[in-house]
């Protein structure tokens, strides 16, 4: 099931009998209390979406004047908890890795060059033998063709 199908299923509940002209700022004021503090800000987000789309076509097509959904308050989505680990927990993780097969072992050396220089995903599968100096021990991000991107 797709995150369409999933949101309209969870809505259901809330207005699955109810006339689209008969739903009102109460009606979606239930599901916000009854399902929308239940469920993550993600989730919340996108069902909140979904409901506004439809009662925005209610509009639309002239079933009715204003859509109740628009005074639904957002809710924003957290950003994640970054968990960085202490120096051993890393070395035992890159450890581990290296215990695995070939592809264990470049993970790992991957892994390390990232958490050591500071450079993104992007940055570091980028990086080519010419961008490094030996001789000073040091290298030139570039980014590769497209250079680095911001985010």
């Amino acid at each position: 099931m797709d995150r369409l199908e999933s949101c309209i299923k969870a809505l259901k509940p809330y207005i699955d009998k109810l006339l689209l002209r008969s739903i009102t700022n109460r009606d979606c004021e239930n599901w916000m209390i009854n399902r929308g503090k239940a469920i993550s800000a993600s989730s919340y987000k996108q069902e909140r979406r979904i409901l506004m789309s439809i009662l925005d076509k209610a509009v639309q097509d002239g079933i009715i004047l204003d859509n109740p959904a628009e005074k639904l308050p957002t809710r924003k989505i957290g950003k994640p908890k970054i968990f960085i680990p202490e120096k051993s927990q890393f070395l035992k993780l890159i450890e581990t890795m290296r215990q695995a097969d070939l592809r264990g072992q470049r993970v790992a050396n991957l892994v390390e060059l990232l958490a050591h220089s500071g450079m993104r995903l992007g940055e570091a599968i980028n990086l080519r033998w010419s961008d490094i100096n030996f001789k000073k021990g040091s290298l030139i991000v570039t980014g590769g063709n497209y250079g680095t991107q911001k985010s």
